[in-house]
């Protein structure tokens, strides 16, 4: 009977470590921060079930799938149910270590513009994160209602804005002498607007991040160009920059960037790197 007893005891101990953990207080504050940047109606799931149920999709299996995650269920009022997964370098179990892991990836998360219509479209969310996975700690949030881009993902049909490193925001600051938004919320508006399209476009009107400004009370502008890369994006993106230095006041500064867009004329292709940038007008 006391072999019985501990075996089940071992069983059930393995099933709570394979399952994940909520996050802890400061992460999940940290996030719902975070994600409000985007939609400040989002709410985080006090009922638990969101949280309960991304412990069932975060393990250690994930650590090399990063992205969307399908989930064959809905919420308790019928709602659909969507999630994203990454997974950061760490070793550490501790509440301290796992939030700063949790930090540094959602800021990465926030850098993705293909996730943002996830985020702006839910209602709630909750999370859960699993350290310990050699190396790794893996983290699942999930997301309802359910809300994909209509956007295909496929590079080869709808080419994806990449941000800006953090290299990168400083290379953009000496150049257009502008301060560069460290919350993020310029360069997530410029990612919603680059495109391979403004190549040979005297105009682009820049309307998904003007409306998105608009609903939080702050006035932009944007600056986008394109130049030949010849084998350096960061040439490229230096030539380009140094064109858009004629914004004037002391606005703040986001941008986001193509790297490989092709065009031409005839059978003759090039290929460019596009950036958009937006410009918090400073009043």
């Amino acid at each position: 009977m006391e072999f019985i007893w501990c075996a089940a005891l071992l069983l059930g101990l393995s099933s709570v470590d394979a399952a994940g953990r909520a996050f802890p207080v400061d992460a999940e504050n940290y996030v719902v921060d975070r994600f409000r940047e985007i939609n400040p109606y989002l709410e985080y799931d006090r009922t638990n079930f969101l949280v309960d149920l991304s412990g069932q999709h975060v393990s250690c299996d994930i650590t090399d799938r990063a992205g969307f995650v399908s989930v064959n269920r809905y919420t308790p009022e019928g709602d659909t149910i969507l999630g994203i997964s990454g997974a950061v370098k760490g070793d550490e179990a501790h509440s301290d270590a796992v939030t700063m892991y949790i930090k540094y990836l959602v800021d990465e998360w926030m850098k993705t513009p293909s996730y943002f219509d996830q985020i702006r479209g839910a209602d709630r969310f909750g999370c859960s994160v699993k350290p310990l996975c050699s190396g790794y700690s893996t983290v699942v949030c999930l997301f309802s209602p359910a809300h994909q881009s209509d956007e295909p993902n496929d590079i080869g049909e709808k080419t994806k804005a990449r941000a800006f490193t953090p290299e990168q925001y400083s290379l953009a600051e000496d150049i257009t002498g502008h301060k560069w938004d460290r919350s993020h919320f310029l360069e997530n508006l410029s990612g919603l607007e680059t495109d391979c399209a403004m190549m040979g476009r005297s105009d682009w009107p820049f309307a998904a991040a003007t409306a998105e400004a608009a609903a939080r009370s702050y006035h932009i502008s944007g600056l986008y160009d394109y130049a030949v890369n010849y084998g350096s994006t960061e040439e490229a993106m230096v030539e380009i920059l140094s064109r858009m230095k004629v914004i004037r006041g002391n606005a703040e500064v986001g941008c986001s960037l193509i790297p490989d867009c092709y065009g031409g004329r005839g059978d003759i292709k090039e290929m460019f790197v596009v950036i958009s940038c937006i410009f918090l007008e400073d009043y």
